[in-house]
């Protein structure tokens, strides 16, 4: 689907109905914007790409590094699937 659209002094687009109807897009969807050569990119932010941010800037305001944030999951992971499970790994 392809719709030409024109900015505003300010720069806004609107992103038409149909487009929005189609992705579910509502006033509430936080959407991604990127520049990919000559090209701007908008899509919609999925639920994992909302957690991971929400988790890196939990684990900025604590001071963990990457590592420390993947460690963390993975325990948290290992816990949630042992009490699944109720088997424990070591």
């Amino acid at each position: 689907m392809e719709r030409i659209v024109h900015p505003t002094e300010r720069g806004q687009i609107t992103i038409p109905k149909s487009i929005r109807e189609a992705l579910r897009i509502s006033a509430d969807t936080p959407l991604v914007i990127r520049q990919e050569g000559t090209r701007i990119i908008i899509e919609p932010l999925s639920g994992l790409d909302r957690l991971t941010r929400k988790l890196e800037q939990e684990a900025k305001i604590r001071g963990m590094s990457p590592e420390d944030l993947v460690a963390e999951v993975e325990s948290v992971r290992q816990e949630f699937f042992d009490k699944r499970t109720d088997v424990k790994h070591e």
